[in-house]
């Protein structure tokens, strides 16, 4: 969802600056900002040429090593000739004076974005699918790294069961795959009142796969054998949320928030940590 004519672009620069670094570019530019995300705010760019989408840093004091959109746009420019389904990318601008801070523009994929992994809108066919298609765009995607892979970081083919783009690469680095997969398949522990979970619903009525057997299914995509201390790592995808949640939290204390939702999201971090504290305890390690 986007809100029209809601946004803090200045199309006159912005404009001039798409006509200086993107071929093909045609006037005159409108903009919509996309709804929902934490972190870098993300418009949809509507011009003579068809839309295309821009993300920026947010405005205002930020630490050194955030909202890293530069690193986005390479990372997906390097994945644009691989197996990883990603948007093409356009142009970054590391000019501040341009829109008032660091930007890239790539390409809008017509598709569909889930914020909740239970689909409540769709069969359970096609659930099935889906979630088999996630499954084997990570498998795929752990040739590199992600640090992000949820299903609203996705986008879905307009009318079928696949992923068609995998966005939002602020957080990718090179690390242990197994953190990454972990970090995606918490949803499997975290209750839909807590954030955006699947513990405790009719998983085989929803046509939705088990943890258990989401795992061997990604086990088998990428050769593994086996999952070693999947607990911890399931343990240490909690504890990070919960970090992920407070830096949200101090980002709508200091007015730098993308969302409106940030107020919400940063109460939430004490409870994730309670839970990744009781499953710490219970398996011995503290």
């Amino acid at each position: 969802m986007t809100t029209a004519e809601q946004h803090d672009l200045p199309l006159g620069r912005l404009e001039g600056w798409m006509r200086d670094h993107i071929e093909g570019f045609r006037g005159p530019l409108a903009a919509e900002q996309f709804e929902g995300g934490q972190s870098n705010p993300t418009y949809k760019l509507l011009s003579g040429d068809g839309p295309c989408v821009l993300r920026r840093k947010p405005l205002g004091q930020l630490l050194p090593s955030a909202h890293a959109v530069d690193r986005e746009y390479r990372v997906m420019r390097a994945l644009s000739r691989t197996a990883v389904p990603v948007p093409e990318v356009y142009a970054l601008c590391e000019d501040d004076s341009v829109i008032g801070s660091v930007f890239y523009v790539m390409e809008f994929l017509d598709g569909r974005v889930f914020w909740d992994p239970r689909l409540p809108d769709l069969d359970p066919a096609e659930r099935h699918t889906m979630f088999q298609s996630m499954n084997a765009v990570i498998a795929a995607l752990h040739s590199v790294v992600h640090g992000d892979y949820r299903i609203d970081n996705l986008i879905f083919h307009p009318t079928g069961p696949r992923v068609i783009g995998v966005l939002d690469w602020e957080l990718s680095t090179i690390g242990d795959p197994l953190a990454d997969f972990a970090y995606h398949a918490m949803a499997w522990r975290v209750s839909p009142d807590l954030f955006r979970g699947l513990a405790g619903i009719d998983l085989a009525g929803l046509g939705i796969p088990t943890e258990e057997e989401y795992v061997a299914a990604y086990c088998a995509h990428t050769g593994r054998s086996h999952t070693a201390d999947w607990e911890f790592y399931m343990v240490y995808s909690l504890f990070r949320l919960a970090a992920i949640m407070q830096g949200i939290a101090k980002r709508a204390i200091d007015g730098t928030a993308a969302s409106s939702q940030a107020v919400e999201l940063g109460r939430l971090a004490r409870p994730v940590a309670e839970q990744a504290w009781t499953l710490a305890r219970s398996l011995g390690a503290c």
